[in-house]
C-alpha cells in the first residue's frame, strides 16, 4: 500500500511512479495506490479527501508506505502552523496532523509495517516561500515530520533532502520533470527519469528496514 499525492498518484505526469519501479526490483505481487492529487495528510483537494480520511477504507496489505506532505503546507492549509511535539491533531498544527495519521494508521493495522517517505523537493514558490534550498519553508517541517516518526519508532526516509533532484535548475527541471504533454516541465512533478531516481533512492531504505 502507498500514498500520497500527485507525485504518487498515477496521472500523465509519468509512465511509471517510484512504486512501480520498486515492485519490479523488489519483486512485489502487487501495489496498491491510494496517492489522490492536490492532497497532504490532512489537506484535502476538490473533492478528494485528506490521507489521515482515507484511511478507514484502506484494505489490509504487506507493507504501508505514506510520501507527504508537502502540501500540508500550502492551500487550504496555508494557515496551518508548525506547532511543536506535544500538539495533538489533527487540524491543530503540522506536527498534531502527523501524529493524529501515525496514530490512525497504527491503531487500525498495529501489525503492518510502516514506513513515511518525505515528498521530494519543488521548484515554486509559495505564499510561505520557496520550496527548495537552504530557505525552504518545509525544511522545519521536513524535520517535524522526522521527530514524530522517531517518537512511535517508525521509519521515515528523508527525501526531501536526499533525492538528487534539483527541480529550480532548469537543466533539472528540463530533464525530469518534463513530459510530452508538458514539455517545459512544471518544477513539481517528476516525469519517468525523476520517478526512476526516487525509486533507487527509496530501495535501500526498504531493504534495510523492512
Amino acid at each position: 500500500m502507498v500514498t500520497g499525492d500527485s507525485i504518487t498518484e498515477k496521472n500523465f505526469r509519468a509512465g511509471k511512479n517510484w512504486h512501480d519501479y520498486l515492485k519490479e526490483d523488489l519483486g512485489f505481487a502487487r501495489v496498491i495506490n491510494d496517492g489522490k492529487s492536490g492532497t497532504g495528510l490532512t489537506r484535502l483537494y476538490s473533492s478528494y479527501p485528506s490521507i489521515y480520511e482515507r484511511i478507514d477504507s484502506w484494505p489490509a496489505a504487506d507493507l504501508i508506505l505514506v510520501m507527504a506532505s508537502l502540501n500540508d503546507g500550502g492551500g487550504n492549509n496555508a494557515g496551518l502552523p508548525l506547532g511543536a511535539l506535544g500538539d495533538e491533531g489533527p487540524g491543530i498544527s503540522y506536527y498534531g496532523d502527523c501524529k493524529a495519521v501515525i496514530e490512525k494508521i497504527i491503531g487500525l493495522f498495529p501489525l503492518t509495517p510502516l514506513g513515511f517517505i518525505s515528498p521530494p523537493p519543488r521548484g515554486s514558490v509559495q505564499d510561505r516561500g520557496p520550496t527548495y534550498g537552504t530557505g525552504a519553508w518545509y525544511r522545519p517541517w521536513n524535520r517535524a515530520l522526522k521527530e514524530v516518526c522517531a517518537a512511535y519508532c517508525v521509519p521515515c526516509f528523508d527525501l526531501f533532502q536526499n533525492s538528487g533532484l534539483r527541480p529550480h535548475l532548469p537543466q533539472h527541471n528540463a530533464k525530469y520533470f518534463s513530459c510530452s504533454a508538458a514539455p517545459q516541465g512544471d518544477l513539481v512533478h517528476p516525469n519517468d527519469l525523476g520517478q526512476k531516481i526516487m525509486a533507487d533512492k527509496i530501495r535501500p531504505f526498504l531493504e534495510m528496514y523492512f
